[in-house]
This record gives C-alpha cells, structure tokens and sequence, in this order.
C-alpha cells in the first residue's frame, strides 16, 4: 500500500477578493475616463502614476511625457513655487489639498485650474499618495477679475465725485448756514 499526502487549500476567498479588486479598479478607471474633470494619482514622492485622458487632452501631452517629467514644466513660473508648496504640505501632511494655479493649455494660452486631492490609505493604514481632480476656473477667474476692477471704477468715480462736489457745495452750505443765523425771530401777532 502506498499512502499519499496533500494538503488542500480553499482559494474562493482569495479569488473572490482579486476578482473584487479588478471590478474596483474596473469601475475607478471608467469612471475616471468618463469625466471631464482631469483626475490624477501621485505617488508618495509626488511622482504622477495615473492620469486621465481629457488630462492628457487639456494639455495636449502623452501619458509617458506626464509620468517622466510631471506636472512641474505645465505650471505658470509665478505660480509654480506656491503651487508645489501646497501640494507638498497637503503629501507631507497626509492632508486634504486644494489649490489654484495658471497652467499651459494646449493651445498655448495660460488657464487656471483649482485641484482638490485626498490622501489615499491602505487597509494596514500606509500612505499611498493622493488621489486628485483638477477642474478649469479661468473663466470664473475672468469674472473675479472684472468685478475687482468695476469695484475699483465705482471707488474711484465716488471719490472724485465727492471731491468735485465739495467745492459747489460748501457756498450753499454757508450761505443757508448764514440765513438761519441772521434770520428774524418771529414774532406773535396780538
């Protein structure tokens, strides 16, 4: 008689967890793709490892040029310092990050955009990054702007008004100002 051995190892939770995780990561990327919004993943250094099409569309670049050389060439050089500060505080932080910069659209033009990004966590609590939305605020910028400046207008226009009217103004103030002084007493009729 021969006696043969083995061990038996049930692998349906195991197969049923990976075939979770696929449909997960299935349903992140179409929704990811679906969206206008620009939706990126940074890695715990900051590097770019995802990012959607309508990103790589809005700058007019490739996958492979994003993930090598990031987001750094894309941004405005006033804005860029303060830019990458936030984003870097938001990483070393494991914070919530919302900032607004001027990138280089495809077309070449300088637009702003406002990103919003949550750090991302692993079940055992280690930190993966941050995922995040980057959304055009350029026109909302446009109309910030306008208003400043018509703010500005009407100060000015009030100022100079009130500065010209001063100077018609103050010899009829006098003057009723000396009618009321030297004005009669009235008198009762007996």
């Amino acid at each position: 008689t021969k006696l043969i051995g083995g061990v038996a190892i049930d692998v349906t939770e195991l197969k049923q967890t990976e075939e979770a995780l696929r449909r997960s990561e299935a349903w992140f990327r179409t929704l990811a793709e679906a969206s206008p919004a620009l939706i990126w993943r940074l890695d715990p250094a900051g590097e770019f490892t995802y990012v959607n099409p309508p990103y790589l569309e809005y700058f007019g670049r490739h996958e492979d040029e994003v993930l090598d050389r990031g987001w750094f060439p894309l941004l405005h050089p006033d804005d860029a310092g303060s830019y990458m500060a936030s984003v870097d505080g938001a990483q070393r932080e494991r914070r919530r990050l919302q900032a607004a910069v001027r990138v280089r659209h495809r077309h070449g033009d300088w637009r702003w955009i406002e990103s919003y990004a949550l750090p991302l966590f692993s079940d055992g609590g280690e930190y993966l990054g941050h995922i995040g939305t980057s959304l055009d605020i350029t026109e909302r910028k446009q109309v910030e702007e306008a208003l400043s400046e018509a703010d500005s207008r009407k100060d000015e226009f009030l100022a100079m008004l009130a500065h010209e009217l001063r100077g018609p103004l103050a010899p009829i103030r006098n003057s009723i100002e000396i009618m009321w002084r030297t004005a009669a007493p009235e008198t009762e009729s007996v």
